[in-house]
């Protein structure tokens, strides 16, 4: 039975006016213009939570996109600077076999590469550097490619670096060939790479590519009559459109402030001793080679008989130079520590053998080995070849990388320097 309270209550409610207009009101519900505005309000709501989430999954698509792209350049990049890093200047760049008889001229082991001592190759076919031809130093090759679509066409960078360095092989540091490169896939035939068509009407898919070449020498194959050269095609980095690599090139002995060239603008730029070489343009382009002299250069040089200056009195030592037609090569990137390889051809008292280069006197090689000058029959003794590899003091590599769905084009740029060439 309910308490006198609560029915007085209710009473009260049922009897009063205000009672009665809350109780119609309450069963009237809301009007359609309150629902309009209900619906509104809701709808701007859910617009503005939704263009919210939108942006926050825009925002979040772009900065993973940015990521993606700077960890591939990190990737990239940081590869190519410890492999430069460790790049080592030799004149035999190639695989060989030093022989006890090399040639008509030259006899006895001499560490070097002699013609007719390449290797007859077991295994991949070495088509790094210039191909069908025995590389004797690192080389920078300058390729570019035309990107056609519709009727818009870009030019852009395709460079290549083929340098002896040391690398990583299955745990263990050798010695080996390095070639960074950019590919195309549909050209990467089995252990064939080759260079990028002229002209393509698609460059989302090119990789940088880095092709490892090395001798197969190990405990149970060493006396072996045939050496394997084995090949690694690593892909360094996807969806790359650009590669540039820019040398830095001063010659000391001219007035001309040094600066990154590469091998096409090098002749303008600088004064060049061994200007870079220009080959087919649709396989190999501009080719700076990083040697002076060598086995397809035939530029001669003189060795000069070391004399008593009668002013001082002071015994001035046997150096060496060179000339190139009516310009003298001036080694100017030759210096302290560097070595160069002098041989003769017949009727030169010169002896045959690698020299250290003591000092650089505007061309004027002198050396830590002593020459023995004393039956020399003459002051000179000239037509004496040589080779010797030298460093660029610094690298400047350009990469440009697409995301996974080709877009967020990106170009990052780094300085290297080769350890041998700051020391």
């Amino acid at each position: 039975m309910p308490s006198p309270f609560f029915v007085k209550r209710s009473s009260f409610i049922a009897d009063s006016p205000s009672g009665l207009s809350s109780a119609r009101s309450a069963e009237r519900g809301f009007t359609l213009l309150e629902l309009l505005v209900a619906l509104t309000l809701a709808a701007v709501i859910s617009l503005c939570i939704s263009t919210v989430g939108t942006q926050a999954q825009r925002i979040y698509d772009t900065t993973t996109a940015k990521v993606e792209v700077y960890q591939k350049f990190r990737f990239a990049l940081d590869d190519m600077e410890e492999a430069l890093r460790g790049w080592v200047p030799t004149t035999s760049l190639e695989f060989f076999i030093d022989q006890s008889q090399q040639s008509a001229t030259v006899s006895g082991k001499n560490g070097h590469w002699d013609e007719g001592e390449e290797l007859s190759i077991r295994g991949p076919n070495l088509n790094g550097g210039v191909y069908g031809e025995y590389d004797e130093g690192a080389k920078i090759f300058e390729r570019k490619y035309r990107l056609v679509k519709g009727p818009y066409e870009t030019t852009h960078d395709a460079y290549s670096v083929y340098f002896r360095g040391s690398v990583e092989i299955d745990g263990v540091i050798k010695q080996a060939n390095v070639e960074y490169l950019l590919a195309d896939p549909r050209n990467i035939r089995g252990e064939r790479v080759d260079p990028i068509d002229p002209e393509v009407d698609d460059n989302t898919n090119f990789v940088l590519l880095k092709v490892i070449r090395y001798l197969d020498v190990n405990g149970d194959n060493y006396n072996r009559a045939t050496t394997e050269v084995k090949q690694v095609i690593r892909e360094i980095c996807p969806n790359v459109t650009d590669l540039r690599i820019e040398y830095f090139y001063d010659n000391i002995f001219d007035s001309k402030e040094g600066t990154f060239v590469t091998p096409s603008t090098e002749r303008d730029l600088v004064q060049s001793e061994n200007p870079p070489k220009e080959t087919d343009r649709n396989v190999n382009g501009w080719v700076k080679e990083f040697l002076y002299g060598g086995f397809r250069d035939f530029v001669k040089g003189t060795g000069v008989r070391g004399r008593r200056d009668v002013v001082t009195g002071v015994d001035e030592p046997t150096y060496f130079d060179a000339s190139a037609g009516s310009a003298d090569i001036r080694f100017s990137q030759l210096g302290l520590g560097d070595q160069i390889y002098i041989w003769n051809e017949g009727g030169s008292r010169w002896p045959a053998g690698t020299y250290t280069v003591r000092r650089n006197q505007n061309g004027r090689l002198y050396f830590d080995e002593t020459i023995d000058s004393a039956d020399w029959d003459s002051a000179n003794q000239p037509g004496l070849r040589f080779r010797a590899a030298f460093l660029p003091s610094s690298l400047r590599i350009s990469v440009r990388v697409l995301n996974d769905d080709g877009l967020e084009p990106r170009t990052l740029t780094v300085i290297v320097h080769p350890y041998a060439a700051s020391l």
